[in-house]
């Protein structure tokens, strides 16, 4: 088997024989492979991206940054339905490959307006991983640990933002319930007299759909455009 990219469209070769037989025709494989050729050069072709969705503050100057298209507003609800510091709220929904019959998979996306501090990234993380409003009665039980691995999940496809944020990540656990794990992805920044803290966040078993994405979106947290 044989494959190439060229200008957006994959090209393959597949050829194949009974097993004694393949090593006498391997000439005869390669001469013909050889031998294709691509009828249009398409030398019209050029990339496109999606068109992506720049979701900003109401209240404040700042904007994040969807570069896929797939983020939205979650009809009929409010941030501070969420948390009484949130400033802005956003969902994205995908349906994860080779999960027959398995639910949609949704990530959140919080922007929190937080007192002023030293060390905005510092403070935006204390915030995130302690907020009581995730879940009152049983907020002394949560574990948060620092996730250093590599990042899992697709590369969207609008492309990582031009000037990324830091972003920190961590996985948010429940020793008695193992199926609250989520993925935490946490960015900020000094606006004004305030600072800005964002969580992007997804149950940790759909951390290999999101992850990426939602550390892109996180990181291009920036002066409203």
């Amino acid at each position: 088997a044989w494959a190439v990219a060229v200008k957006g469209f994959a090209y393959y070769c597949v050829a194949w024989a009974a097993e004694r037989e393949a090593p006498g025709l391997a000439g005869a494989i390669d001469e013909a492979r050889g031998r294709l050729r691509r009828l249009s050069p398409r030398d019209e072709w050029r990339e496109t991206k999606p068109p992506g969705t720049v979701f900003h503050s109401e209240t404040h100057s700042y904007s994040l940054t969807d570069s896929d298209g797939l983020w939205a507003v979650p009809k009929g609800s409010r941030p501070t339905d969420e948390d009484p510091l949130a400033d802005l709220w956003i969902q994205c929904t995908i349906k994860p490959k080779g999960r027959a019959g398995d639910a949609a998979a949704r990530a959140d996306a919080f922007s929190f307006v937080l007192p002023t501090a030293a060390d905005p990234q510092k403070a935006a993380e204390q915030y995130v991983t302690t907020r009581p409003s995730r879940n009152p009665e049983l907020h002394n039980e949560f574990v948060v640990t620092a996730v250093t691995e590599p990042v899992a999940g697709d590369e969207p496809l609008g492309g990582p933002p031009a000037s990324p944020r830091p972003t920190s990540r961590f996985k948010l656990t429940h020793p008695q319930n193992p199926d609250m794990a989520r993925l935490l992805v946490v960015s900020a920044m000094a606006c004004g007299d305030k600072v800005v803290a964002v969580e992007a966040t997804c149950p940790w078993k759909d951390r290999d759909v999101f992850e990426r994405r939602l550390v892109d979106l996180a990181a291009s947290l920036g002066e409203k455009k």
